[in-house]
Parts: C-alpha cells; structure tokens; sequence
C-alpha cells in the first residue's frame, strides 16, 4: 500500500530504533482489544486508527518531525479511547499493546505516592490530580497500571481541564453508537443526483459509515477496472485517455462530500464539516496492469501512483489520505 498525501510517521521503539507508524496494524488491535472486551462497534477500530495517524501527522508537521516515542504514542491511543467512550476497549489494549512495554505495576492506592515522587507535587494540588488518574482508572475497570501511564495521565491532568475526560465518560464509560452520530449510506440516498449514485451501484465508488462521534471522515474506496468496463474504454490505456473519467469522477466525489455535509449539518453536527476525505484506490496495481501495459511490480506502483496524484489534483475536497494498493 502507498499513501501519496502523507509521509511516513515513526515510532521510536526504546531501544532507539524506528518503525513506521501502521495504522492498519493498530485498527487490527483495536478490533481484537474490542472484541476480547465484548465491545461491538465494526466501524471503530478503523475510526480510531485513521485519528491517530492523523493527530501525529499533523503534530508532526507542527513540530518539523516525524519521529514520536513509542510511550507516547500508546499513551496517545489509550486516551484516546476513553475520551469517545470506549472504556473497556482502553482497558484491554492497555494490557495487551506492545506498546507498553513497562511491566512494572502501580496498584490503585499507591497512585498519589507515585505522582508525588514522579512530579513533585504536593498537598492539596497532589490530592486534586490523584483523584482524577484514579477516577480514569476506575472508570475502565483498572486495579493496576504502568508507571508510565500514571505519570502521563497525571501530566495531562496537570496541562488540561477535565473537559477532555467528562464526568458523563466516567460514569457511562462505554459509549453506545446510535443512528443520530452516524451517517449511513440509506440516509444519502434519497438526497443521491443520479449522476453520483450511478459510481455506487457501477461498484465504481463504495462507501463505509461515516462515525461523527469519534473522527468524522468520509471513506471511500475506487475501484478503476469499474471506470473502464462502464465507459467501454479500449486497453491499454493512457493517462490521457483516461483523464475525461477521472475527471468525472472527481466532480462526483467532490459533489458527493456536500452531500454528506449537508447530512452532517442536518444531524447537528456542523462543526464536523467538510467532512474529511480519505480514498483507496484497491485495484491500482491490477488496472495498471491490466489495462495500461505494465508489465512488472515497479511500473505497475508507479503508475499507480501517477493516477492517485493525477486524481488528487482533479478534486476540489482534497483527501487527508490517499492509498493505492
């Protein structure tokens, strides 16, 4: 898979090595955390994935780096968990990541003793912070944790207000996906121009539930062997003579993001829009080699990736994230 938009995150491990950040490998995690957890939520682990990898790319930019530690990567992932509701996924994937690699365990009474020998902070101020890591760790069904975990909840207790962790979150730690924070292809359809829905039922373009209550992205996939069977186009093809399609296409992808913004609006979440975009183009390398004459792996990618960027440009809603396979 190449992602065009996007350079590579990194993680570094604890022994000063790197790896590149592989939010599929994470969204296969949060399905197993989720499914040990009796939690089911199909569209979550791929939601939750998509977030982080965007929250440290745009971090990244930010900071001028692509290089994160692996603690607080995880830590990035646990709080984001329970910050949309998903207690007792975060409780599972705290014990399970191989993220977090500090075996040693703080028992719940001794979280004020560690936070007092970890940053310093004493009295009342001590007793205020405490109070919100145990409640954290309460609220997910957690008796132990890491050191780490503790010293970075406490900290982030420390910079921020409890608006990001909500009394509601701790009471009700499990959140309950409902109609009103999704939207759903059937809800599209009757507002669908036949133009556009034409790519859905051609299989052209496919769509997957849009979550509104956890990071709002409109995904699409594109199939490009579809776009050449329905316009009867005669291989091999060009870039050029493929350029009229894609160009269509474009417009009805970009046509079909108001759509769901004004589905968004009507659901009383317009601070969500635009809506963010991601695209897979999945059958990449199978047309390129199929209808566009390239005969090995290395042309095949390359080629690929000039449609993907070809299209990229064509489109007024550019994608967060854009991948050939």
């Amino acid at each position: 898979m190449v992602d065009i938009v996007n350079d590579t995150v990194l993680i570094v491990q604890k022994d000063g090595t790197t790896q590149p950040f592989d939010a599929d490998h994470l969204s296969r995690q949060l399905a197993e955390s989720a499914r040990i957890a009796g939690v089911y939520d199909p569209e979550m682990p791929d939601d939750i994935a998509l977030s982080i990898e965007y929250t440290l790319r745009q971090k990244s930019i930010s900071n001028e780096s692509p290089c994160f530690d692996i603690a607080d990567i995880d830590y990035l992932i646990f709080q984001t968990l329970v910050n949309v509701g998903y207690g007792k996924v975060a409780d599972v994937y705290r014990k399970n990541s191989f993220l977090l690699t500090d075996h040693s365990r703080i028992p719940i009474h001794k979280v004020n003793s560690c936070i007092e020998e970890n940053l310093d902070i004493h009295g009342s101020r001590l007793e205020l912070i405490a109070k919100k890591v145990i409640n954290t760790m309460q609220a997910i069904g957690a008796r132990d944790s890491s050191e780490q975990l503790i010293r970075e909840l406490a900290k982030h207790f420390l910079r921020q207000s409890t608006e990001h962790i909500s009394p509601d979150v701790l009471k009700h730690p499990d959140f309950q996906p409902d109609k009103a924070s999704t939207i759903r292809f059937s809800e599209l359809l009757p507002y669908m121009p036949p133009s556009i829905q034409n790519y859905f039922d051609k299989r052209i373009l496919s769509f997957h539930p849009v979550s509104l209550h956890i990071f709002p992205v409109l995904r699409l996939n594109i199939r490009l062997t579809g776009i050449a069977t329905s316009a009867a186009l005669e291989a091999p093809l060009t870039e050029l003579t493929l350029s009229p399609e894609l160009i269509k296409l474009a417009g009805a992808v970009d046509r079909f993001c108001l759509l769901v913004d004004q589905i968004c609006v009507k659901k009383g979440y317009a601070d969500n829009t635009p809506v963010k975009l991601m695209l897979s183009l999945g059958d990449a390398s199978v047309f390129t080699r199929d209808w566009m004459a390239c005969s090995n792996h290395e042309a095949q990618e390359a080629c690929a990736v000039s449609l993907c960027e070809i299209l990229y440009n064509m489109l007024t809603r550019q994608p967060v994230k854009m991948t050939c396979i």
